[in-house]
């Protein structure tokens, strides 16, 4: 689980593979809501692209907060 975590925090391609799909996904997904006809495809698409979009987003996030706990200086305690 620990390699797990190191890769999705150290990895940014990941971050921007994600990316990339939810967005093209979402986007082509909300065109195709303008037909009858593909409406349930670009259901599909819309919620894969959200999905995608969410993902990203936490990756990018939980990426920002290792680099956090990477940088903090080791805490000290004091006892008598």
């Amino acid at each position: 689980m620990k390699s797990l975590i190191d890769f999705i925090a150290h990895d940014q391609r990941l971050h921007w593979i994600l990316g990339i799909f939810g967005n093209f996904s979402f986007f082509v997904g909300s065109i195709l809501f303008l037909s009858d006809e593909w409406a349930t495809v670009g259901v599909w698409l819309f919620i894969l692209g959200s999905g995608g979009m969410l993902v990203s987003s936490l990756g990018r996030f939980a990426a920002w907060r290792e680099r956090q706990r990477e940088e903090l200086p080791p805490t000290i305690t004091i006892t008598s």
